[in-house]
């Protein structure tokens, strides 16, 4: 079976990383230094500490998770990632807090820079001084080569200047999740924020307050942007120019930090879903489970194609949408699969 994808390194990259930066790995210089409270923000800390991550990147200082934003443009791999930064007393501290996008910058995936934190929490809106931004959760970020959103500067070729045409949507979780755009005209190295593209109260709310993780990425065969926003129901949408986006509908699966991506395999394109189910009361109300007879795995993933709105369809039907593992303890009444439960649906 051949596969192929234009983010196999991309995607096998975050696998790694999402073993450190996911369990929140605690990157502190010396093992002495482990009970202070905080750090000042510095780039030329030591980083050879006893406790030191060498295979999976760590901030230098602070407290950092989930990744974000993994794009390659023009030579260079970003990774953004979750981190606890506040500007005002440019400090980091190792708990979770003042959710900000740290950032770091590659040329093989390997080595790794470690950047200024690019988006701060407690950001201000570009156009309206009066908004703040208290954090910036997860979300993803690409690259906007052909200007569709209109934020940037072009040459005489349609292209976006060098520098330019970094996007990304994270979730705001101020009141209520919503999903905000900022883009960068420096290398990725500083995001302007630009507004709220999806907020909390559309169609497609289910009145929960959980709508969070946008996922962004190019269809090539629909000519759309399209993004899947998770906490609840995955949700699709569509869009033309990254600012203005089309509710196209729910997928029929249940978590947080959904990925979608494209695979060609053996002449088919496929995407799979890959989507973290959460053990809540509402996961179970949906999936029409409880906690008693059904043990969630952390991750599972479910193998489809798009339809011509661009939504994600499973293969083979949704049948068989309640991917579950087995407990210990408890025998699922929906039967047993691996530790690295999957879906083929």
């Amino acid at each position: 079976m051949k596969i192929k994808t234009k983010n196999l390194l991309l995607i096998s990259l975050a696998g790694v990383m999402a073993g450190s930066l996911c369990f929140g790995l605690t990157a502190l210089a010396k093992p002495e230094k482990a009970s202070a409270a905080e750090f000042t923000f510095d780039l030329t800390a030591d980083y050879a500490g006893a406790y030191r991550n060498r295979l999976a990147y760590s901030a230098r200082r602070g407290w950092n998770n989930d990744p974000n934003g993994l794009l390659y443009v023009n030579g260079t791999w970003h990774m953004y990632y979750q981190y606890n930064y506040d500007k005002s007393s440019n400090k980091t501290w190792t708990g979770w807090g003042n959710m900000s996008w740290g950032h770091a910058t590659s040329t093989d995936l390997v080595h790794w820079t470690e950047q200024p934190v690019a988006i701060p929490a407690h950001a201000i809106d570009k156009d309206d001084s009066s908004v703040v931004y208290d954090s910036a959760f997860s979300g993803s970020a690409v690259y906007d080569e052909n200007n569709t959103s209109g934020l940037f500067e072009t040459g005489t070729d349609g292209k976006v200047k060098e520098g330019q045409g970094i996007v990304a949507v994270f979730t705001e979780p101020s009141d209520n999740q919503h999903q905000v755009l900022a883009y960068s005209k420096d290398n990725g190295q500083s995001f302007t924020l630009k507004k709220v593209i999806l907020p909390a109260d559309g169609a497609w709310s289910n009145n929960d307050g959980e709508f969070r993780d946008p996922k962004v990425f190019r269809c090539e065969e629909l000519d759309k942007w399209l993004l899947i926003v998770g906490g609840g129901e995955a949700r699709m949408f569509a869009s033309d120019n990254l600012l203005d986006w089309t509710f196209i509908g729910g997928t029929g699966f249940w978590g947080e930090c959904p990925d979608l991506s494209r695979y060609e395999v053996d002449g088919e394109t496929k995407y799979v879903l890959a989507i973290s189910p959460e053990d809540k009361d509402n996961s179970h109300k949906y999936n029409k489970t409880t906690r008693y007879d059904t043990y969630y795995p952390a991750e599972y993933y479910i193998v489809g194609t798009l339809d011509v709105r661009g939504s994600s369809m499973p293969t083979r039907g949704r049948s068989s949408r309640r991917c579950t593992r087995a407990s210990t303890a408890t025998p699922s009444r929906r039967g047993t699969t691996p530790p690295t439960a999957r879906c083929m649906l």
